[in-house]
């Protein structure tokens, strides 16, 4: 009687197991027929749906041409399910990296099923969780890493380095488009060794984690042409009414005074002239 009791016992926790099992993967099947942008919630496990509405178009972003091809390109090949690439964009803050994921996105999505999501630098913990789950859907992904760099002894970083290792070898279905000011994501810092064997070792330590990305993409700080070209583009998307002598001389100002000619500082600077032209 005993062992009766002990085997239906058994057999109901594994029945419990299965349910419970079967429940977790019938949510990612459920979010896997849905579209948009997510963030990955490493606290709670699961994927918080964002309401992302960009005003401005890929239009907007100028030179930055190739940057744009190369992305949209890639992005279309991976949503096909051909071969394709991790992409890490690099460079200047405020150059459009981040703007030109997110937009690029945008208009592949509307002929594709295709979801991105954006995963925060200091919420990799338990990203194999969320990846594995993933892979078990029929729908593609882009795990977005936006402005992620590293310190050298950072756990953070053998972290992201062994995810995107397990990525290229088991989950096609899946692909990283990262944004960082930094050229290998990891923040250098001057050694004061002699030992040349050791040098070479950290240095390529260093580069391991961009090795990961088969496209890289720069993007360098903007001239003061680009920068000024970039506003009057600005202005008129917005509309904006006033002088184009009065424009470039606030905007030199505007630039001076934030250190910055950057596209975020020009969309910054417009945004504090429209309320002037009304």
């Amino acid at each position: 009687q005993m062992s009766l009791e002990k085997e239906i016992l058994k057999n109901l926790k594994t029945i419990s197991s299965a349910l419970k099992t079967i429940e977790s993967n019938q949510n990612y099947k459920q979010f896997s027929k849905e579209f948009g942008f997510y963030e990955w919630n490493a606290t709670e496990k699961k994927l918080d749906q964002l309401k992302v509405k960009n005003s401005l178009s890929l239009d907007m972003l100028l030179d930055i041409d190739k940057q744009k091809k190369v992305i949209v390109d890639n992005t279309i090949q991976f949503a096909k399910g051909n071969p394709s690439n991790n992409i890490l964009l690099w460079g200047d803050r405020g150059t459009g990296k981040s703007s030109l994921i997110t937009l690029a996105f945008e208009k592949v999505c509307r002929d594709f099923d295709i979801s991105m999501i954006e995963v925060k630098n200091y919420k990799l913990e338990n990203l194999n969780f969320l990846m594995n789950n993933l892979n078990s859907s029929e729908k593609r992904f882009i795990i977005f890493c936006d402005d992620f760099s590293f310190d050298y002894y950072e756990r953070e970083l053998s972290l992201f380095k062994s995810t995107l290792d397990g990525s290229l070898r088991k989950l096609p279905n899946i692909i990283f488009y990262a944004t960082s000011n930094y050229r290998h994501m990891v923040k250098e810092t001057k050694t004061f060794t002699s030992n040349k064997l050791n040098e070479k070792e950290k240095k390529d330590d260093i580069s391991a984690l961009s090795d990961r990305f088969g496209i890289w993409l720069s993007f360098p700080s903007f001239s003061k042409e680009t920068y000024l070209k970039i506003i009057f583009n600005y202005c008129k998307f917005y509309k904006i009414s006033i002088p184009v002598d009065v424009i470039k001389k606030k905007a030199l100002a505007w630039r001076l005074t934030r250190g910055s000619g950057s596209g975020r500082e020009a969309l910054n600077f417009v945004k504090s002239l429209f309320t002037e032209s009304f």
